[in-house]
């Protein structure tokens, strides 16, 4: 089912023509997408948006941004050393390794909130680059931690003209990046990175992708500080884009997609101050009760209080049509 088809059963079931007017359906699409919004925001929706990435460690770079597709981390695994990393707040990392001088293969990571890049350069010079020739007229603002001695540090905050495919240089012995935004969406991919000259990922700190005004990574430390360069498997929930003519899929089990259109009519029966809104609310509700029921208990998922089963679960090891207790 798509927005097409979902928009389409809205149209009938509230009264509209088969083509209604611009702002009908501009209102209607943004129910939609609000109801799909909703629904895969619940935590017990999570496993519709669950995936894996990955991003490498560099040698005495403590915070990463994470892949931004990731919202939220469920968990980080050393690929090479199979090694799982257990989470640790920052009050705990501060009480072991208050200096940060442990350094090694890390064993934990630490969130460390939201960041406009995935590292922060090292009091290097920092350029910005679009990949499309197109892009001369945006301008790039970038507010950072210029640290030219070791004794003081100063905010600026730095504006500078794209120049297409071509590098352009913003200031030196930058420490930290704050924040950084385009003046208007570019055709290409826009780039900072702390090289003017070799521009490859290994240089790459962030990606405002096309279309895109600013970018935000989940940011953690990894503790120890890496020592090598090391691979890591991220599993965790990926952002969602709202529902539209260029994204039409929602990523709901089919049977169960007609859920954004009852959420939709409800949100229409309030804007209208329609008094069906109270029987649209109580459909809604109990089909998406019957959703949750669908992603949290699958057929085979029956808990029982006690012993745990063979496979490590308080289920019983034959299902849930299974006589309860232990045989």
């Amino acid at each position: 089912m798509t927005l097409t088809d979902l928009l389409t059963a809205l149209y009938s079931d509230c009264g509209y023509d088969a083509v209604p007017s611009a702002s009908v359906t501009a209102r209607l699409t943004r129910y939609v997408s609000e109801a799909y919004h909703h629904i895969l925001s619940l935590s017990e929706m999570s496993p519709l948006r669950e995936s894996t990435l990955t991003f490498t460690s560099l040698p005495g770079v403590k915070i990463y941004g994470l892949p931004q597709s990731l919202v939220q981390v469920a968990q980080i695994v050393d690929s090479t050393s199979a090694i799982r990393l257990r989470s640790m707040t920052q009050d705990e990392f501060r009480a072991i390794d208050p200096q940060e001088t442990a350094s090694g293969r890390p064993t934990h990571y630490i969130p460390s909130g939201l960041h406009p890049v995935q590292r922060d350069p090292n009091q290097s010079d920092i350029w910005v680059q679009s990949g499309s020739p197109l892009d001369t007229t945006q301008t790039c603002t970038v507010s950072l931690v210029r640290n030219a001695d070791t004794i003081d540090s100063e905010t600026r905050t730095l504006t500078v003209t794209l120049n297409g495919t071509t590098p352009v240089h913003i200031i030196d012995f930058v420490a930290s990046i704050q924040q950084m935004w385009l003046s208007a969406p570019a055709a290409g991919a826009v780039g900072l990175y702390d090289s003017g000259t070799v521009l490859t990922p290994l240089h790459r700190l962030n990606t405002i992708q096309p279309g895109s005004l600013t970018v935000q990574y989940l940011g953690i430390r990894l503790w120890p500080t890496p020592a090598g360069t090391y691979l890591y498997n991220v599993d965790g929930d990926l952002s969602m884009a709202d529902l539209s003519t260029a994204n039409p899929f929602p990523v709901i089990p089919v049977d169960f997609q007609l859920v954004l259109a009852d959420f939709a009519r409800m949100r229409e029966m309030e804007y209208r101050s329609d008094d069906r809104y109270q029987f649209a609310q109580a459909r809604y509700m109990e089909k998406l009760k019957n959703l949750r029921d669908r992603i949290c208990d699958p057929p085979d998922y029956k808990p029982r209080v006690g012993k745990l089963s063979v496979r490590g679960n308080n289920l019983d090891a034959n299902g849930v049509n299974y006589p309860s207790g232990r045989w």
